[in-house]
């Protein structure tokens, strides 16, 4: 094709510079010769052979800068006609044309190869962000859009909404560095592995980061330990108190009236400390024995109301209950959920009533994208920091009747039902204290 173009061109040029030859030649003879005739043929002759070097340079040059424009536009349409042409004329056009079509099919497979590598890169579950030596972002995909809580990201300098720190924790990670990340990410705590290396795309110096997600990781580590740990301990302790308690009954009834009364006193404290502990120990196997659920599709507007009317028995807390949109359905559990819910606000009525701080509940489920959210939020007693990294580890408790296992039961419901529950604190907020349940 290249060769055929260049042959056309040729043959113009050397025959716009034969007849620019012919022409010279026979100016010249003409002077020499003293013939004005002749001379003045050969001058015409000549800037005839220097017109056609130049027209078919001109006509040539112009139709390339066409075929540069088209392409710099993406406008393939442009094609060059061949008829009414001269055998050199349409031997050009047609080679333009080819290559016209070579370029526009090329940009095709290239425009395909990037999509198809757009498809790989966002059916990957780390979040890859590749950010140019400006801050501009070269290119992103779904996961670190999902992971950032971002619909569109396109510059470093954004990363400041979610944390001032984020931006400059980012461009400090040395290539083959690994940094541990914690950030609000919406509804939730968030913790990152973030890695990067760098490159170089088209002369710039390019920053490529690795985001993977991992507190549900972590989450989930932390409530299989903790299962295993109150399986081994309520095993042991059963074993340690039922014979302790059987011993006491057995001495209680075997020595009737013959047991000095102080001894009879003793062994019934023995005996009901035992029961006591007994009772205590089978409330921790729910944390570690509870059943698989079984979900259905569950309306959240009446789910919420029965269960704010049942949970407003332990006081006269008003609660408030709003769903966007009115038919939100989740696909859940609904025993397991009510216990969640009826949890929390039990909680929330509790420490309203004991401190006299706050008076209302209010509760707002919503649709994000393919989540349900439900806040469950109290203008009662900000959680003080230190009890709000713990409340919901296993057994930790600020009641003094409290077993400690509510929130950590709710926790691993919500694990078993494809969730997760955090807690939001904001001190200065009309709602300080959000308890938010995440449906995915």
């Amino acid at each position: 094709m290249a060769s055929e173009y260049f042959r056309a061109i040729r043959r113009h040029l050397y025959f716009g510079v034969a007849v620019l030859t012919a022409g010279s030649v026979g100016a010249t003879i003409g002077f020499v010769r003293d013939r004005e005739l002749l001379m003045l043929a050969g001058i015409v002759t000549a800037f005839y052979g220097w017109g056609l070097i130049v027209q078919n340079s001109r006509r040539n040059a112009n139709k390339l800068n066409m075929l540069v424009d088209a392409i710099a536009n993406n406008d393939f349409s442009l094609k060059f006609s061949g008829r009414h042409l001269s055998f050199d004329e349409r031997t050009i056009n047609s080679a333009l044309n080819r290559m016209a079509d070579i370029l526009r099919h090329e940009k095709i497979n290239t425009a395909q190869r990037e999509q198809f590598y757009s498809l790989i890169l966002n059916c990957v579950k780390t979040g890859i962000v590749a950010i140019d030596e400006r801050g501009y972002v070269v290119q992103t995909n779904d996961e670190a859009l999902k992971t950032l809580n971002m619909n569109v990201f396109t510059h470093l300098r954004q990363l400041n909404r979610i944390d001032p720190q984020l931006e400059t924790t980012l461009a400090n990670i040395e290539p083959g560095e690994r940094k541990h990340i914690s950030l609000m990410n919406g509804t939730r705590e968030t913790h990152l592995i973030v890695r990067t290396s760098k490159t170089v795309l088209q002369g710039k110096n390019v920053k490529i980061y690795a985001m993977d997600d991992i507190h549900t990781e972590m989450n989930e580590k932390e409530i299989d330990a903790w299962i295993k740990l109150t399986r081994v301990l309520t095993h042991e302790i059963m074993n340690s108190i039922a014979p302790i308690t059987s011993l006491s009954d057995t001495l209680l009834k075997s020595a009737g009236d013959e047991l000095p009364q102080r001894a009879r006193e003793g062994i019934s404290v023995i005996r009901n400390t035992s029961e006591g502990l007994m009772t205590f120990v089978e409330s921790f196997r729910k944390f570690s024995a509870l059943p698989t659920p079984k979900p259905v599709l569950i309306d959240v507007r009446q789910m919420l109301a029965e269960t704010s009317e049942l949970a407003g028995c332990h006081g006269d807390t008003p609660i408030s209950i709003r769903v966007n949109p009115a038919d939100l359905i989740v696909y859940a559990d609904p025993n397991l959920i009510r216990q969640v819910i009826g949890n929390i606000i039990k909680n929330a009525i509790e420490a309203i009533a004991e401190s006299g701080v706050g008076d209302r509940i209010a509760i707002n489920a919503y649709a994000d994208g393919d989540n349900v959210i439900i806040e469950i939020a109290n203008n009662g007693p900000v959680i003080p920091e230190a009890c709000a990294e713990q409340i919901f580890v296993p057994f930790f408790t600020t009641k003094d009747k409290g077993n400690g296992i509510g929130l950590s039961v709710s926790r691993q419901i919500m694990r078993l039902s494809g969730g997760n529950i955090a807690l939001r604190r904001v001190p200065t907020a009309k709602f300080p204290t959000v308890f938010v349940l995440t449906f995915n």
